[in-house]
């Protein structure tokens, strides 16, 4: 596990969720147009960095190399897919739903892998239960804060679900986007 990635992780999700409640209500436009603009960014430098392969050698290499997967070396930085699913909670959801979505990707997914990582021993897939009750405790907390308990516990288990079936698939997507969906079916805000 690389602590530093997750502590990035976290900083990066607490400075766009605190930008969503800070400046959604006036600035939604402007929040939108810097994630749609650091996602292309992102989008343009992953093309550029597997095109040419000294680029990819450059920027995969020391320093950047603590803070990637090795697969992140190849494709898609996980980083590019965080903003992309942010612009799109921003995008297509409201205020409540946005923030919620990115911090339960930001909270209970770098705390699961933080706990997964030094106390896991019970492995399912390429997780850990321990991790995955510990996405579920803290997805739960973030969710109380705005939703009542019924709809809670299904956000909390659906979105665990996910986060501990998200091997092939960049949970960086998957997480945020499966929680809005389902604060928006559950009639949420």
């Amino acid at each position: 596990m690389k602590l530093l990635r997750k502590i990035t992780h976290i900083i990066t999700g607490t400075l766009i969720a605190l930008s969503i409640i800070f400046l959604y209500d006036d600035n939604k436009e402007h929040i939108t147009l810097a994630l749609g603009v650091i996602t292309l960014f992102g989008f343009s430098m992953d093309f550029l960095r597997t095109a040419i392969p000294q680029l990819n050698k450059f920027l995969t290499g020391k320093p950047f190399n603590i803070l990637l997967y090795d697969d992140e070396k190849k494709g898609i930085n996980s980083a590019t897919l965080f903003f992309f699913s942010s612009l799109i909670c921003v995008m297509f959801f409201g205020k409540i739903s946005s923030v919620v979505g990115i911090s339960v990707l930001t909270y209970a997914d770098s705390l699961a892998s933080i706990i997964g990582y030094k106390f896991g021993r019970i492995k399912i897939n390429d997780k850990s239960l321990e991790g995955s009750i510990t996405f579920f405790i803290v997805s739960f907390v973030i969710c109380i804060l705005f939703f009542p308990v019924w709809k809670v516990i299904i956000i909390s288990l659906v979105v665990s679900v996910v986060e501990l079936l998200s091997v092939n698939t960049d949970d960086n997507l998957t997480i945020p986007l499966t929680t809005v969906f389902l604060i928006s079916i559950l009639g949420g805000v």
